[in-house]
């Protein structure tokens, strides 16, 4: 694992898309509801529920609009942009409306994998702090698809989806009863539970089926390139950011030395300050160490 493939924070985050700036999708459960059918759904389609004239501190005038998803009808985006002049009144809001925002994709959130006949939508979820990741997972093959929930130590969409297609394979392989009762024992599931993972067995089979085994194989192949992929930019990434993080310590600690060395700083200030020294200069020995750790790694 590298610091860059480690559990992000998550929330409702906003990311450009056009001229806009769009946010991920927040869930607005009603009560009674459960949240899952949200977390299973693509989000790709929006209607606009509202949209205000708003003044913020960082941005200035901005038209904000909320829209909500026609799938699962219960997950709301955020949509907003700098807007000028003062804002129409009444239904003009609404004959002025501009068309929906395209898909589009965050690459630390969700990503696609388009194999031509199929494709394959990863997207993240915390569930709450301290909760294990989750990825959803769903794979679109023609008018069938399939969708599960799986738990993951780190951050690396490609090996979810691979997960996927190789349960498809599998599937195809066993038939739907045997790989339903295969998941069973694995899991240590209640005889109970059989009905649903027949069913979840089905779903699967019917896209696998859809989509071919020689497709399946070669689509096997090529999620293995993406894992190295994957996995090779975060080890980049987390060098570069040793070493981002390295060069901003070490323009603190030119700054502590001087005034350190300048002789205005006497008394338990100094004394004070020389400890800050001391415990930046044993941090920075510890980025140098883990950047030569992972450069060697490489």
């Amino acid at each position: 694992m590298t610091a860059a493939l480690e559990r992000p924070q998550m929330g409702v985050m906003f990311f450009p898309a056009g001229e806009w700036m769009v946010s991920t999708p927040l869930f607005v459960i009603p009560e009674g509801q459960s949240h899952e059918a949200a977390m299973m759904c693509p989000h790709r389609a929006y209607q606009e529920i509202k949209r205000e004239h708003i003044v913020t501190d960082e941005y200035g005038p901005v038209m904000m609009v909320a829209e909500k998803c026609t799938g699962c009808g219960i997950a709301q985006r955020f949509r907003y942009r700098p807007s000028e002049g003062a804002e129409p009144a009444g239904q003009e809001l609404f004959k002025k409306a501009e068309p929906p925002v395209p898909p589009f994709e965050c690459p630390t959130y969700e990503r696609t994998y388009d194999f031509g006949t199929f494709g394959i939508l990863v997207r993240r979820h915390d569930p709450y702090p301290g909760a294990p990741l989750v990825f959803m997972v769903r794979a679109d093959a023609g008018p069938h698809s399939y969708a599960t929930m799986m738990s993951v130590p780190e951050v690396v969409f490609s090996q979810a989806a691979a997960s996927v297609i190789d349960s498809l394979l599998k599937v195809l392989r066993m038939t739907p009863e045997r790989f339903a009762q295969a998941r069973l024992l694995q899991e240590r599931r209640p005889r109970n539970n059989l009905p649903e993972m027949r069913r979840d067995a089905q779903e699967l089979f019917a896209v696998a089926q859809a989509i071919g085994k020689d497709v399946l194989e070669r689509a096997q192949g090529g999620m293995s390139q993406e894992i190295e992929k994957e996995y090779g930019a975060a080890h980049a990434a987390a060098i570069e950011e040793g070493r981002q993080m390295a060069a901003n310590l070490e323009a603190d600690l030119k700054e502590m030395r001087e005034a350190r060395d300048s002789g205005q700083v006497t008394g338990k200030d100094l004394g004070a300050l020389t400890q800050e020294i001391d415990q930046a200069e044993r941090q920075l020995s510890e980025i140098y160490a883990r950047i030569k750790e992972m450069e060697e790694g490489q």
